[in-house]
């Protein structure tokens, strides 16, 4: 079934791991994610929210290929929606707090409403 939503998708490689029988369709290009995501928005429910925020953090992550190249800004606000992603997730297990670390330095940096775990 996933190698035939990967095929209607045209993105993503289907993982199989065989000793925890599980299968996953897998999408990490950022241009077919931002695509998925958006032909899928106007049927979502559940995840509404976290689809919108993901554009959004694509969006903000532009062309870059590594976070040392995004603004001090941008890179702020990327880690407040990744939190909001994952506190709109807390109630199947994700973690609330998470500490980012600055990607130049390696220094920790606590972002506002972000406290280390």
């Amino acid at each position: 079934m996933l190698c035939g939503i990967q095929k209607y998708l045209n993105a993503g490689k289907v993982s199989i791991a065989e000793t925890h029988n599980l299968a996953e369709l897998v999408i990490v290009d950022r241009n077919d994610v931002s695509r998925v995501l958006n032909k899928m928005l106007p049927h979502l429910v559940l995840k509404k929210q976290q689809a919108i925020i993901a554009l959004e953090i694509i969006s903000q992550l532009g062309d870059n290929l590594r976070t040392n190249m995004i603004s001090d800004q941008n890179y702020t606000a990327i880690i407040k929606n990744i939190a909001k992603i994952r506190s709109l997730n807390s109630n199947t297990g994700g973690k609330k707090k998470f500490s980012s670390f600055d990607p130049v330095t390696t220094s920790p940096e606590i972002v506002e409403g972000v406290s280390p775990s």
